[in-house]
């Protein structure tokens, strides 16, 4: 029988799909799915997660469809089951490998290319002559500016506002929003606004406020 009818399934289900697709409600459907698989997920397995709730939604479509012969939540159990065992066998470390390579870039990045950043508090000095004491900065390639916060002990330290081109510079492939986000889960990020990574900085050169994302580099010393 399986040498005889094959190949029939995938374009049924097209059909179907197509036909209903207006009135299917996929991405509320999806995302209820995914609420079936673990919570707390790291991004990197929140993100598989979602590959597998995607297949078992489309189990379950075709098995209304009557498409396959299965009963109802076959697919999403299958599905569920199997992510769960991919999942048994991830290391379970925060430092999953795509969170470390991340990390270590901008670490890296903020060691090397230290000279793409200036002082946010930078203002020429002037003499009584007229002169100018404390020479402009000269930036290349801008990726930000360093500002020198508190610490909770009452600390100074060196916080790296990342403009967001510097960001995705930093970050290679993952872009800035990938990488914020990445940053921010590994408590990186100095300061944020409320649902938003990045925070103004005021440039007293420029006498205006640039939208950055505040990188405490010691966060990343261990990466």
């Amino acid at each position: 029988m399986a040498a005889t009818h094959y190949g029939q399934a995938g374009p049924s289900f097209l059909q179907r799909l197509i036909a209903n697709y207006a009135d299917l409600g996929l991405s509320d459907r999806l995302s209820s799915i995914v609420k079936q698989f673990r919570s707390n997920l790291n991004a990197q397995d929140a993100r598989v997660a979602r590959s597998f709730a995607l297949v078992a939604l489309a189990g379950e479509l075709a098995i209304e469809w009557e498409i396959l012969p299965w009963e109802k939540n076959t697919a999403l159990i299958a599905a569920v089951e199997i992510f769960s065992h991919w999942y048994s066998t991830q290391p379970q470390s925060v430092k999953n490998k795509e969170s470390a390579q991340l990390l270590k870039g901008v670490k890296d990045f903020i060691e090397t290319r230290g000279a793409d950043f200036s002082d946010a508090d930078w203002v020429p000095q002037i003499d009584s002559e007229g002169r100018t004491t404390n020479p402009i900065p000269v930036i290349r390639e801008r990726a930000g500016y360093w500002k020198e916060e508190q610490d909770e002990a009452g600390n100074l330290k060196r916080i790296y506002c990342f403009l967001s081109a510097g960001l995705k510079r930093a970050s290679g492939s993952f872009g800035a929003h990938k990488a914020a986000e990445i940053l921010n889960e590994f408590g990186a990020l100095f300061k944020k606004e409320k649902n938003r990574y990045s925070h103004n900085l005021w440039v007293a050169e420029l006498q205006r406020y640039l939208r950055c994302y505040w990188v405490d580099s010691e966060k990343l010393a261990e990466f």
